[in-house]
Protein backbone atom coordinates (compact mmCIF):
# COMPACT_ATOMS: atom_id res chain seq x y z
CA UNK A 1 0.00 0.00 0.00
CA UNK A 2 1.57 2.93 -1.04
CA UNK A 3 2.31 5.77 1.71
CA UNK A 4 0.85 9.58 1.46
CA UNK A 5 4.76 10.64 1.39
CA UNK A 6 5.40 8.28 -1.57
CA UNK A 7 2.23 9.35 -3.38
CA UNK A 8 3.04 12.60 -3.07
CA UNK A 9 6.82 12.11 -4.36
CA UNK A 10 5.64 9.96 -7.31
CA UNK A 11 2.56 12.30 -8.36
CA UNK A 12 5.39 15.50 -8.26
CA UNK A 13 7.65 13.27 -10.34
CA UNK A 14 4.87 13.11 -12.79
CA UNK A 15 3.04 15.99 -13.06
CA UNK A 16 6.95 17.88 -13.54
CA UNK A 17 7.65 15.24 -16.29
CA UNK A 18 4.84 16.21 -18.17
CA UNK A 19 5.17 19.70 -18.38
CA UNK A 20 2.33 20.81 -15.51
CA UNK A 21 3.23 23.19 -12.69
CA UNK A 22 3.92 21.32 -9.14
CA UNK A 23 5.86 22.49 -6.66
CA UNK A 24 6.28 20.75 -2.58
CA UNK A 25 5.92 23.20 0.01
CA UNK A 26 9.47 22.76 2.79
CA UNK A 27 8.44 20.38 5.61
CA UNK A 28 6.55 21.84 8.77
CA UNK A 29 8.67 23.24 11.37
CA UNK A 30 8.76 22.04 14.71
CA UNK A 31 6.47 24.23 15.83
CA UNK A 32 3.45 23.82 12.86
CA UNK A 33 3.97 20.24 14.08
CA UNK A 34 3.32 20.73 17.47
CA UNK A 35 0.27 22.89 16.23
CA UNK A 36 -1.31 20.42 14.39
CA UNK A 37 -0.56 17.59 16.91
CA UNK A 38 -2.71 20.27 19.83
CA UNK A 39 -5.91 20.63 16.72
CA UNK A 40 -6.10 16.96 16.58
CA UNK A 41 -5.47 16.43 19.99
CA UNK A 42 -2.83 13.24 19.74
CA UNK A 43 0.50 12.21 18.29
CA UNK A 44 0.14 12.44 14.57
CA UNK A 45 0.30 8.42 13.20
CA UNK A 46 3.90 7.92 11.36
CA UNK A 47 2.28 8.07 7.85
CA UNK A 48 1.51 11.49 8.66
CA UNK A 49 4.01 12.44 10.56
CA UNK A 50 6.50 11.02 7.56
CA UNK A 51 4.53 13.02 5.11
CA UNK A 52 4.80 16.35 7.29
CA UNK A 53 8.45 16.09 7.91
CA UNK A 54 9.00 15.86 4.46
CA UNK A 55 6.52 18.63 2.42
CA UNK A 56 4.00 21.05 4.64
CA UNK A 57 2.06 20.38 1.64
CA UNK A 58 2.25 21.01 -2.41
CA UNK A 59 0.22 22.56 -5.14
CA UNK A 60 -0.27 21.78 -8.97
CA UNK A 61 -1.86 23.43 -11.61
CA UNK A 62 -3.52 25.68 -9.35
CA UNK A 63 -4.75 23.26 -6.26
CA UNK A 64 -2.99 23.83 -3.48
CA UNK A 65 -3.29 21.49 -0.57
CA UNK A 66 -1.87 22.11 3.28
CA UNK A 67 -1.41 19.39 5.86
CA UNK A 68 -1.25 21.57 8.71
CA UNK A 69 -4.81 22.48 9.03
CA UNK A 70 -4.23 26.23 9.20
CA UNK A 71 -7.37 27.35 7.63
CA UNK A 72 -10.78 27.97 9.48
CA UNK A 73 -13.21 25.37 9.25
CA UNK A 74 -15.90 24.53 11.58
CA UNK A 75 -18.75 21.86 11.38
CA UNK A 76 -18.62 20.54 15.24
CA UNK A 77 -21.41 18.51 14.99
CA UNK A 78 -20.14 16.21 11.95
CA UNK A 79 -16.86 16.75 11.69
CA UNK A 80 -15.63 17.72 15.73
CA UNK A 81 -11.70 17.15 14.79
CA UNK A 82 -11.39 17.65 10.94
CA UNK A 83 -7.85 18.97 9.60
CA UNK A 84 -8.94 20.97 6.35
CA UNK A 85 -6.22 20.35 3.81
CA UNK A 86 -7.82 22.24 0.81
CA UNK A 87 -10.28 24.85 -0.19
CA UNK A 88 -11.60 26.18 -3.66
CA UNK A 89 -11.37 29.85 -2.50
CA UNK A 90 -15.36 29.52 -2.49
CA UNK A 91 -15.84 28.67 0.70
CA UNK A 92 -16.02 24.82 0.09
CA UNK A 93 -13.32 22.68 2.30
CA UNK A 94 -11.53 19.18 1.42
CA UNK A 95 -11.10 17.76 5.12
CA UNK A 96 -9.62 15.02 6.69
CA UNK A 97 -11.69 13.24 9.56
CA UNK A 98 -9.83 12.69 13.03
CA UNK A 99 -10.94 9.73 14.83
CA UNK A 100 -10.97 10.32 18.77
CA UNK A 101 -7.22 7.61 19.09
CA UNK A 102 -5.93 10.55 16.90
CA UNK A 103 -5.68 8.38 13.34
CA UNK A 104 -6.62 9.99 10.01
CA UNK A 105 -9.07 8.85 8.04
CA UNK A 106 -11.36 9.48 5.11
CA UNK A 107 -11.07 12.39 3.29
CA UNK A 108 -14.38 15.05 2.33
CA UNK A 109 -15.65 17.53 0.52
CA UNK A 110 -17.67 19.57 2.55
CA UNK A 111 -19.42 22.38 0.31
CA UNK A 112 -21.94 25.13 0.94
CA UNK A 113 -23.16 25.43 -2.57
CA UNK A 114 -24.90 23.33 -2.98
CA UNK A 115 -24.34 22.25 1.48
CA UNK A 116 -23.38 18.66 0.77
CA UNK A 117 -21.22 16.51 2.13
CA UNK A 118 -19.46 13.78 -0.11
CA UNK A 119 -16.62 11.04 0.73
CA UNK A 120 -14.16 12.07 -1.51
CA UNK A 121 -11.28 9.55 -0.47
CA UNK A 122 -10.54 6.61 2.07
CA UNK A 123 -7.47 8.61 3.30
CA UNK A 124 -5.13 11.13 2.57
CA UNK A 125 -2.72 9.09 0.42
CA UNK A 126 -5.76 8.46 -2.75
CA UNK A 127 -6.56 11.76 -1.98
CA UNK A 128 -3.15 13.46 -3.32
CA UNK A 129 -3.81 10.82 -6.06
CA UNK A 130 -6.97 12.32 -6.47
CA UNK A 131 -5.21 15.85 -6.84
CA UNK A 132 -2.66 15.01 -9.44
CA UNK A 133 -5.48 13.55 -11.82
CA UNK A 134 -7.53 16.67 -11.89
CA UNK A 135 -6.81 20.30 -13.35
CA UNK A 136 -8.52 22.34 -11.02
CA UNK A 137 -10.69 21.82 -8.32
CA UNK A 138 -13.85 21.65 -9.56
CA UNK A 139 -12.51 18.67 -11.75
CA UNK A 140 -11.50 17.37 -8.44
CA UNK A 141 -15.21 17.67 -7.01
CA UNK A 142 -16.26 15.27 -10.60
CA UNK A 143 -20.01 16.73 -10.38
CA UNK A 144 -20.34 14.76 -7.06
CA UNK A 145 -21.86 17.64 -5.20
CA UNK A 146 -24.04 18.21 -7.66
CA UNK A 147 -25.43 14.56 -8.16
CA UNK A 148 -25.76 14.67 -3.85
CA UNK A 149 -28.01 17.58 -4.26
CA UNK A 150 -29.98 16.66 -7.09
CA UNK A 151 -31.04 13.40 -5.84
CA UNK A 152 -29.55 12.78 -2.33
CA UNK A 153 -29.84 9.35 -2.77
CA UNK A 154 -27.78 7.60 0.02
CA UNK A 155 -29.98 8.60 2.77
CA UNK A 156 -32.78 6.51 4.66
CA UNK A 157 -35.83 7.65 6.92
CA UNK A 158 -35.50 7.32 10.31
CA UNK A 159 -38.35 4.66 10.13
CA UNK A 160 -36.06 2.82 7.89
CA UNK A 161 -33.38 2.86 9.78
CA UNK A 162 -34.94 1.62 12.74
CA UNK A 163 -35.97 -1.21 10.58
CA UNK A 164 -32.55 -2.45 9.49
CA UNK A 165 -30.36 -5.22 9.96
CA UNK A 166 -27.56 -3.39 11.24
CA UNK A 167 -26.94 -2.91 14.93
CA UNK A 168 -25.38 0.12 14.40
CA UNK A 169 -27.60 1.95 12.73
CA UNK A 170 -30.54 1.30 14.64
CA UNK A 171 -28.81 2.23 17.54
CA UNK A 172 -27.79 5.44 16.03
CA UNK A 173 -31.85 5.85 14.71
CA UNK A 174 -33.48 5.38 18.27
CA UNK A 175 -31.73 8.68 19.45
CA UNK A 176 -33.86 10.55 16.47
CA UNK A 177 -37.06 11.09 15.86
CA UNK A 178 -38.88 11.03 12.63
CA UNK A 179 -37.41 14.33 11.36
CA UNK A 180 -34.02 13.23 10.40
CA UNK A 181 -32.18 11.00 7.31
CA UNK A 182 -29.63 8.70 7.91
CA UNK A 183 -26.41 8.37 6.10
CA UNK A 184 -24.05 5.13 6.49
CA UNK A 185 -20.66 6.16 4.90
CA UNK A 186 -19.15 3.75 6.82
CA UNK A 187 -18.03 1.61 3.43
CA UNK A 188 -15.80 4.68 2.60
CA UNK A 189 -16.73 4.39 -0.98
CA UNK A 190 -15.88 7.47 -2.75
CA UNK A 191 -19.05 9.91 -4.12
CA UNK A 192 -21.54 8.66 -0.95
CA UNK A 193 -22.35 11.81 1.07
CA UNK A 194 -25.36 13.71 1.61
CA UNK A 195 -27.58 17.25 1.58
CA UNK A 196 -26.44 18.55 5.21
CA UNK A 197 -28.39 21.67 5.01
CA UNK A 198 -31.67 20.32 3.56
CA UNK A 199 -33.69 22.34 5.96
CA UNK A 200 -31.30 26.00 5.35
CA UNK A 201 -28.12 26.95 7.11
CA UNK A 202 -28.51 25.82 10.77
CA UNK A 203 -30.06 22.92 9.61
CA UNK A 204 -29.41 20.24 12.64
CA UNK A 205 -26.45 17.98 11.53
CA UNK A 206 -25.53 14.71 13.95
CA UNK A 207 -22.74 12.02 14.18
CA UNK A 208 -22.71 7.92 15.59
CA UNK A 209 -19.39 9.15 17.64
CA UNK A 210 -16.40 8.00 15.26
CA UNK A 211 -18.74 5.99 13.40
CA UNK A 212 -19.15 7.37 9.60
CA UNK A 213 -22.95 7.37 10.06
CA UNK A 214 -24.77 11.23 9.71
CA UNK A 215 -28.31 12.24 10.41
CA UNK A 216 -29.61 15.47 8.97
CA UNK A 217 -32.59 17.48 9.97
CA UNK A 218 -35.65 17.25 7.15
CA UNK A 219 -37.79 20.32 6.21
CA UNK A 220 -40.45 20.17 8.84
CA UNK A 221 -43.76 20.11 6.62
CA UNK A 222 -46.88 22.11 6.87
CA UNK A 223 -50.26 20.17 8.28
CA UNK A 224 -51.80 20.05 4.75
CA UNK A 225 -48.55 18.33 3.64
CA UNK A 226 -48.94 15.96 6.47
CA UNK A 227 -52.33 15.04 5.86
CA UNK A 228 -51.99 14.76 1.86
CA UNK A 229 -48.67 12.75 2.61
CA UNK A 230 -50.63 9.80 4.37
Amino acid sequence: MTTPKEELIQGIDRARVSGRAAAIDPPMSRVQIINLKSKVGTALPADIGELVEYAAGFSVDGIAVHFGGEEAFEFESAFPRAVPIATDGAGNFWVVDIASDGSWGAVFLVAHDPPVVVLQARDIAPFIAQVFDAHDTAELQNKLAAQIWKANPYVISQEQALASPDPAVRAFAQQLNENFLIADLRDAARGKGFVWGIAGPNTDVRRAENQLLFATQQKKRGMLARLFWR
